[in-house]
């Protein structure tokens, strides 16, 4: 009986894993969009981003966030330690980075 409730709470915490990297990714893809348009607001959007994270990844601890604008390309990665809701049986610390082409207006 003890065996099945530890994997029923792996598989319920990979599966929560699987939930925040995902929405981890949409929002720094988000973010790297809308930096290649505006690249004057880079401070907005890593304070949106922060703001992001805490409202929608219970458990998610931002360590760094790096946003670069290079020639022609916008770099966007962040640093997570995620603390899954229950026991915390590894840590877990994930680098996210995503790139976009800067948008240049006609």
């Amino acid at each position: 009986m003890a065996a099945f409730f530890v994997l029923m709470l792996l598989v319920v915490q990979i599966g929560m894993l699987a939930v925040a990297r995902t929405t981890v990714s949409a929002a720094i893809d988000g973010t790297a969009r809308r930096a290649a348009m505006a690249p004057d607001r880079i401070p907005q959007l890593e304070d949106g981003l922060l703001e992001e994270f805490r409202s929608s990844i219970p458990g998610i601890e931002v360590l760094a966030i790096g946003v670069e604008r290079r020639r022609n390309v916008v770099t966007v990665a962040v640093d997570l330690r995620w603390r899954p809701p229950g026991p915390d049986l590894v840590p877990i610390v994930m680098t996210v980075e995503r790139a976009r082409m800067v948008v240049v207006p006609p």
